[in-house]
């Protein structure tokens, strides 16, 4: 699956999708700016901007990567109604280390 994703990451890249340059994930893909990521694991002292925790299997953009390792994420709209405003949050890299991949989606 990662080395479909990366592939998938590489064209998104190569369109101008896509930030060449990220945040390397637990299945060792890169995630930047652009990417689609899927957070798996349950994370209730995780609180999105609407109050709202991290769940498995939400999905969100990537919207900004930071120097210490960590990443914001926009939900995607994916998982959610698409009426529900959207939501954002700045996951550290212990949690995504282990618990954030690449979820890479070809438009």
């Amino acid at each position: 699956m990662a080395e479909l994703n990366e592939r998938a990451r590489t064209s998104r890249v190569h369109a101008g999708l896509v930030a060449e340059s990220g945040v390397e994930l637990q299945d060792g893909t890169t995630a930047g700016v652009g990417d689609l990521v899927i957070t798996r694991g349950n994370q209730r002292r995780l609180r999105t901007t609407d109050g709202n925790w991290v769940r498995n299997g939400d999905t969100w953009q990537v919207t900004a990567t930071h120097n210490d390792g960590s990443i914001t994420v926009t939900s995607s709209g994916r998982d959610r109604d698409t009426s529900v405003p959207a939501r954002s949050i700045r996951l550290d890299p212990d949690y995504e280390a282990s618990r954030v991949w690449c979820r890479l989606l070809v438009s």
